[in-house]
């Protein structure tokens, strides 16, 4: 999965996909390349994740400003 393609998720989407990464990793299922790759992408989904949860954030702060 491309950052590109990340950035088309929702956050659930995203956590859920995250929470799977996390899981296989944790497992140690996964051979060393494959568990490089997943780490990558937990990177990512990460980072969309907080993206996400940071304009939520903001959103909410202009909003109570405005019924203020």
């Amino acid at each position: 999965m491309t950052k590109e393609e990340v950035s088309k998720l929702t956050y659930e989407e995203a956590v859920d996909k995250l929470e799977k990464v996390v899981a296989t990793l944790e497992s140690g299922s996964a051979a060393l390349d494959k568990s490089i790759e997943l780490y990558t992408l937990g990177s990512i989904l990460k980072e969309h994740c907080q993206n996400k949860l940071n304009s939520a954030e903001e959103k909410i702060s202009i909003l109570t400003q405005k019924s203020l």
